[in-house]
């Protein structure tokens, strides 16, 4: 992980020596209605040193235009700093990692037409998870067995999950895999090569 300017002598170094990277993270505030106004504010707080957004905005784009002739215009991602270390942090897991555990897309419709047919008393629903039909956040938090609601159910890998509530069902979509990270991944990648990089307080060192 780097920041800016040693980037540009570490690009440099890599050619030297041939080392390849799957992906550059870059991370930017891309805030639409200022951009910088999330890292401004942060550098604010640094005692004398007095941040110029434009100077150092600069700065980046030109080591960044150092990184994509390098790796390639494909392999450079930017992400988005703004929010906390949490989010962020899923934000770049979700742009390397394509097998990082997110809840299915809303989108993503369960055949509904494998199932027997349903009645009343059992109405039909996905293939179920380990949790069954029991809430894995108030499992996970709580310790309790609270049986999930079919109006707030989630699929992850085409199985399904319900939740006590929307609360749950939020937290849970949002990361799935604080929940269920004893569940086996379907596929293990191997272990990509990942640089990050951006300005002062980007949050690369954090």
């Amino acid at each position: 992980m780097f920041g800016f300017p040693q980037t540009e002598l570490h690009i440099t170094k890599m050619k030297e020596y041939g080392l390849i990277f799957d992906r550059i993270i870059f991370l930017n505030d891309t805030t639409e209605e200022e951009p910088g106004r999330e890292i401004k504010k942060r550098m604010a707080n640094i005692g004398d040193y007095v941040f110029d957004w434009e100077e150092e905005s600069a700065k980046a784009q030109k080591v960044l235009g150092t990184i994509k002739e390098f790796i390639g215009e494909d392999g450079v991602v930017e992400v988005d700093c703004t929010g906390t270390k949490e989010e962020v942090f899923i934000k770049i897991r979700t742009k390397i990692d394509p097998f990082f555990m997110q809840a299915d897309s809303e989108e993503v419709k369960f055949d509904w037409s494998t199932l027997p047919t349903a009645d009343e008393e059992n109405p039909k629903r996905g293939p179920r998870s380990d949790f069954g039909d029991f809430c894995p956040v108030t499992y996970c938090k709580s310790g309790f067995l609270v049986k999930g609601k079919s109006d707030f159910e989630s699929f992850v890998f085409g199985k399904s999950y319900r939740f006590a509530g929307e609360k749950e069902q939020e937290e849970f979509k949002f990361n799935p895999n604080t929940f269920l990270e004893k569940v086996t991944i379907p596929l293990c990648p191997p272990q990509p090569k990942i640089m990050v990089v951006g300005m002062k307080g980007s949050g690369v060192s954090t």
